[in-house]
């Protein structure tokens, strides 16, 4: 895949056997990342999903996606990483499950 020969690894949803397998793609030299693949079930039916990691930057000794393109249908987006913030406090609220309309109790 863009030239690098990889390790192509198979995941299944955790706990959600009815989901289609997500695909990842491994650079065998470096071991990072380099497509993921998937396809997305929706009401107009099932959408695959690529992402391709095209640079990265070491990051505090970590090698973080710099550029990433992503392809949804006939939609081909590319993004750059803007921000990175480290150790960032999270407010409890954000894991507040709101309560869904016709929720059983």
């Amino acid at each position: 895949i863009n030239g690098k020969n990889c390790f192509r690894i198979v995941a299944q949803p955790a706990g959600e056997p009815t989901l289609p397998p997500v695909e990842l793609f491994i650079d065998r030299e470096t071991y990072l990342p380099v497509r993921t693949k998937c396809i997305t079930p929706t009401e107009m039916g099932k959408i695959p999903n690529t992402v391709d990691y095209l640079t990265f930057r070491k990051i505090h000794g970590a090698m973080v996606g710099e550029t990433v393109k992503m392809q949804q249908l006939n939609i081909v987006l590319t993004a750059e990483l803007q921000e990175l913030k480290l150790n960032c406090p999270i407010p409890d609220s954000i894991f507040d499950a709101e309560k869904v309309e016709n929720e059983e109790e």
